[in-house]
């Protein structure tokens, strides 16, 4: 399968930040109340969290604003972090998620959709890495993304419904797991019901990792 230019997928989600609603980042709305649930658990006033390709926070916000967490959004376009609400519990940060180190531990460190703008597998091997590397002893590693069904799939093309040339890549979902698990156990969680997955050769997870060495 040929290399997805990932220039091209940071020149998409820069013109995207024109759009200056949720949905420039979020195309699936559906699928926040599921996505809040499954961390819902985890989060309590002590709880700290890092968000990998943040967006317009659209998780972070109610994370920290509903569920009193302390929290550190990562995106690359500066535009999206505009969306953050003023909370003493929120901080934000421009950079790119694919060479970031965190400066702290972290108890969860949230990847929703950001694999799918990596897709160099050795980009997302060290991503992992330094992931695993800055959990608390209790923390986890919390993955929301879409995947292959049974083969990686790779978007290279214009989208009618997104007005806009879109190039994303979806590992498959067991590729993807064994990669993890070099670093974590691995629970792979159908989360959402079969209409929020249409397509016949992709398929949205959630992924709760917790590091091997923990």
């Amino acid at each position: 399968m040929p290399t997805l230019d990932r220039r091209k997928i940071l020149d998409f989600w820069q013109n995207r930040s024109r759009i200056e609603t949720e949905s420039s980042t979020r195309f699936h709305t559906s699928h926040l109340q599921y996505d809040l649930a499954a961390l819902a658990p985890y989060c309590t006033s002590e709880t700290t969290l890092l968000e990998l390709g943040c967006g317009r926070c659209t998780m972070l916000n109610p994370l920290v604003s509903d569920y009193g967490i302390t929290a550190h959004g990562v995106d690359v376009v500066p535009a999206f972090l505009r969306s953050a609400i003023e909370h003493p519990r929120l901080t934000v940060e421009a950079a790119d998620a694919v060479n970031y180190q965190p400066r702290s531990s972290f108890d969860i460190i949230l990847l929703a959709g950001l694999i799918s703008c990596i897709p160099e597998q050795e980009d997302r091997t060290a991503l992992y890495m330094r992931a695993a590397n800055a959990l608390t002893d209790q923390g986890f590693l919390f993955i929301k993304s879409q995947f292959g069904r049974t083969e990686d799939v790779s978007i290279d093309a214009w989208s009618d419904a997104l007005e806009a040339h879109y190039t994303s890549f979806y590992p498959s979902i067991e590729t993807e797991a064994d990669l993890l698990s070099k670093w974590f156990s691995v629970d792979v969680r159908d989360a959402y019901p079969a209409e929020l997955s249409p397509h016949r050769n992709t398929k949205f997870f959630h992924l709760l990792c917790r590091p091997l060495s923990k």
